[in-house]
């Protein structure tokens, strides 16, 4: 570590002050990334064979992971910038820190890992931002603010770093987490959700409901192993993030995992969630050996429906919705994940998105998104 003054070197991009010295880490990939899914290595696959279940990593010291959940923004890439504890990172030109040290996060090229060559994160994505000691050090005693990107900025010679002054401006851009906000332990989830603008004049699917609201919300995720049933083998949190969901809107739906081979399992995974709510609590569920991505449903019904619930299952005359994980839980299909599935002895988020209404041009704004927010011992 090296002595540095306050200001801006000559290329443009800040440094700290001698009195933050001391505290300053820099936000560099250093290779020692820990177990954390990432985006740019091949995901755990789903055989669909329980046998062959992976168990997943288990939570980092800290975890934070980016949601891309508003149909109609466009592919972007992430960076991260370190300001110092006292700062107004919106008044400053450059971060005194970033990562990564080249180009932006994006999806890397199939061919080759050149940082040069990713595509932007589209819509439906869900990225766990590679960890190490540096940047972990950073969330304790720095505020560190996630922001997106157009383009990869390798590709015009420049950094993450020397971006950041094209962005501050606009709020929609980026998120600032304030210094100790995740904590050891803890898991906090960026979700980019709604819409930028209002719906596309014609359409009806709905994945649209409003005009102007999208934002950029920080979540912390539910970590601990359910409390009930004792023998729970997964637990499951709803966010409701689709403005298409409600039959009445006032009310919220009740949400249903259902699966099996000939009988069906039904386990309740959220009561009358609304636009915006994520489950205050994990829902547990024992879940059969026969379970798979490929017969395994999400079940959206009315909220409190009593004539629409016999035996703690939606009934056949239920207007409801139900769907298919199989699309959303293949990693070569056009929805791909990372790191979520129904891992045994694994937290999952289950994000309901867009619409299923398809357009005009004949296409489908439905995500069901999973995160995985934590292993059990």
């Amino acid at each position: 570590m090296v002595a540095v003054t306050a200001g801006c070197g000559a290329d443009g991009d800040a440094v700290l002050a001698d009195s933050q010295v001391d505290a300053h880490v820099d936000l560099v990939d250093s290779g020692t990334i820990d177990s954390t899914v990432r985006d740019d290595v091949p995901p755990v696959i789903d055989t669909g064979l329980a046998d062959r279940w992976e168990p997943g990593p288990a939570l980092a010291d800290r975890a934070l992971t980016v949601l891309f959940g508003a149909p109609d923004l466009p592919g972007r890439f992430v960076c991260l910038g370190a300001f110092g504890p006292t700062s107004d990172p919106a008044a400053l030109d450059a971060p005194a820190s970033f990562l990564p040290s080249v180009g932006a996060l994006g999806v890397p090229s199939t061919a080759d890992l050149d940082p040069t060559k990713t595509t932007p994160f589209e819509y439906g994505r869900v990225v766990p931002i590679p960890t190490n000691a540096d940047l972990i050090a950073a969330l304790k005693v720095f505020k560190v603010v996630v922001y997106f990107l157009d383009e990869n900025p390798a590709k015009s010679g420049s950094t993450c770093g020397k971006q950041w002054k094209n962005v501050k401006a606009d709020p929609k851009r980026w998120k600032l987490i304030e210094p100790n906000t995740i904590k050891t332990n803890e898991h906090l989830l960026l979700s980019l959700s709604g819409c930028n603008g209002a719906a596309s004049a014609g359409d009806v699917t709905g994945t649209c409901g409003a005009v102007g609201n999208f934002e950029i919300r920080a979540d912390k995720l539910a970590v601990k192993k359910p409390e009930s049933p004792a023998d729970a083998t997964i637990g499951f949190q709803f966010l409701h993030l689709s403005q298409f969901w409600g039959f009445d809107p006032a009310a919220g739906v009740d949400v249903y995992l259902a699966t099996g081979v000939g009988t069906m399992s039904y386990f309740k995974i959220a009561a009358a969630a609304k636009l915006g709510n994520l489950a205050a609590t994990v829902a547990g569920a024992h879940l059969p050996s026969t379970a798979t991505k490929d017969n395994s449903f999400l079940v959206v019904a009315p909220a409190g429906g009593s004539t629409c619930v016999t035996s703690g299952a939606p009934t056949t005359e239920c207007p409801n919705w139900t769907l298919p994980f199989s699309t959303f839980l293949d990693p070569v299909a056009g929805y791909p994940r990372t790191g979520g599935g129904l891992f045994p002895k694994t937290s999952q988020i289950i994000a309901l998105l867009g619409s299923p209404f398809a357009s005009a041009t004949g296409t489908s704004s439905l995500r069901i998104a999973f995160v995985r927010a934590a292993t059990w011992p």
